[in-house]
């Protein structure tokens, strides 16, 4: 049951502990009756070759969302919740081959969200949308042409590299004939760290499990950039847990905390929950956040009034629209 008026209906699909939004529609629902909606697999094979220059990127990880599509969570499961080893083109996700061709199916027409990660799943190129016509089979090319960054984060006390760090990099000046712009990367156990961007001005933040987040603008031009250096400094700790509806903890999902007295310039800390739920962040200072839990498109939960030091923290998720 849900509250009358609009809501959004989401289809999910299942692979193990993961679930996917596939799809999603708004209704309208009326007190006292019964809403239907139908959902519709259109089963579009897509299919290219991921390239950087003339060169295919082998071992690529493609990952594809609908604009409507709601979200993709991990949920605390057994040994039961594992899945069987994939077979054949498999729905919104693929891997490249030596050659960099890669096949993956799509539910619907329409204007999708293209992300791709690097093999180690340390540095996500720039995302790209693309629109799929109404058709059974449609052609693909994810081909990039890309400036590298490079530089270390370190503790700005120590000069000690931060293994683990984030860093992050958003164009400042959006280009509408560029991809989305936005990447990240992971540095490495010497805290060294690589981005791949389109030329362009970007606001890059660093962060490292309780050190707080430092940022910098920085132009990027077609040679790239090396020698970045991020010193962070420790803080003040938050630390809590993200649950679903029936009290299970929630997986993969981002946290944020904002210091709200200080907003939009205020302190920031961000983390991403464990399979178990559980979350910790550092690097912060003595104030008031607003913490904000939520997949990568769609689920969330919010809480005001956290300080550092608060024990056993809750984040309840919500699923909008989902019944």
């Amino acid at each position: 049951h849900v509250p009358a008026g609009r809501t959004t209906v989401s289809l999910l699909a299942r692979s193990g502990s993961r679930f996917t939004g596939m799809q999603s529609k708004e209704i309208d629902v009326r007190d006292g009756e019964t809403a239907q909606v139908e959902f519709r697999s259109r089963e579009i094979l897509v299919s290219g070759h991921v390239t950087r220059g003339a060169t295919p990127i082998a071992g690529a990880r493609i990952l594809v969302r609908g604009t409507t599509s709601p979200f993709a969570m991990y949920f605390g499961g057994g040994a039961d919740e594992v899945a069987a080893p994939p077979a054949g083109p498999q729905r919104m996700t693929a891997v490249s081959g030596d050659d960099g061709g890669y096949e993956l199916i799509v539910d619907e027409p329409g204007t999708i969200r293209v992300m791709v990660d690097t093999a180690d799943g340390r540095v996500r190129y720039p995302a790209r949308t693309a629109d799929v016509p109404d058709v059974d089979t449609y052609t693909l090319e994810l081909a990039y042409n890309l400036a590298t960054v490079t530089g270390v984060v370190v503790d700005k006390d120590s000069e000690k590299p931060l293994a683990q760090a984030r860093v992050f990099a958003g164009r400042t000046k959006p280009d509408p004939a560029a991809a989305l712009g936005a990447s990240s990367a992971e540095a490495g156990d010497d805290g060294r760290f690589q981005l791949e961007l389109e030329p362009g001005d970007y606001l890059f933040e660093a962060s490292a499990p309780d050190y707080g987040m430092s940022d910098t603008e920085i132009k990027v031009g077609s040679d790239g950039a090396s020698d970045l250096k991020f010193a962070l400094t420790r803080g003040l700790t938050i630390s809590g847990k993200v649950v679903d509806v029936r009290g299970l903890g929630v997986g993969g999902l981002s946290v944020s905390a904002t210091d709200t007295e200080r907003a939009p310039h205020g302190d920031r800390g961000y983390a991403d929950t464990l399979p178990d739920g559980t979350f910790r962040m550092g690097g912060l200072r003595e104030a008031a956040y607003r913490l904000v839990a939520r997949s990568e498109l769609g689920a969330f939960a919010t809480r005001n009034g956290v300080t550092p030091g608060d024990k056993d923290v809750v984040l309840t998720l919500c699923v909008p629209g989902v019944a």
